[in-house]
């Protein structure tokens, strides 16, 4: 993913019922999404786009574990609302999963999701996931620990 691809990710990442289970608010500025592809899009080692027939639709991640937990990568996945249940984010994640083992020195590959996110659950499933399980006030959202958050 590159800078190029700013006008499509304003397509996903100022949709609030996008960015309602992510980490992260939806974006209220283009100078904050340029700030983002700057200080980490062009510096992740791991961050694609999703394209399909030409359109950048969303965008996909691995990110390896430091020290003790470098064998494995965390995926995350985002997409515009005007593509899901397409199919096109369960194909994005199968072939995320094979290139990273491909591509990094991981054993595992592991992914979070909002307990509410029935949809994403579901796509990490088709994918071969399995729920180990549910993480209660393990991360700061949206500047609130919620009692009960991760699949």
């Amino acid at each position: 993913m590159t800078i190029n691809d700013i006008d499509a990710f304003m397509v996903w990442a100022t949709d609030p019922e996008v960015t309602r289970h992510l980490r992260w608010e939806a974006y209220s500025s283009r100078a904050a999404a340029e700030e983002f592809f700057e200080n980490v899009v062009k510096k992740h080692p791991w961050f694609q786009a999703i394209v399909v027939n030409d359109e950048v639709i969303g965008s996909i991640t691995l990110e390896t574990g430091t020290g003790d937990y470098r064998c494995k990568a965390e995926l995350g996945y985002v997409s515009a609302r005007k593509c899901w249940g397409q199919g096109f984010i369960t194909k994005a994640v199968a072939l995320a999963v094979e290139r990273g083992f491909q591509e990094l020195d991981v054993v595992r590959i592991e992914a979070k999701t909002h307990l509410a996110n029935l949809a994403s659950q579901r796509v990490l499933e088709k994918n071969g996931f399995v729920r180990e399980a549910l993480l209660k006030k393990a991360i700061l959202r949206k500047g609130n620990i919620p009692m009960t958050n991760e699949f």
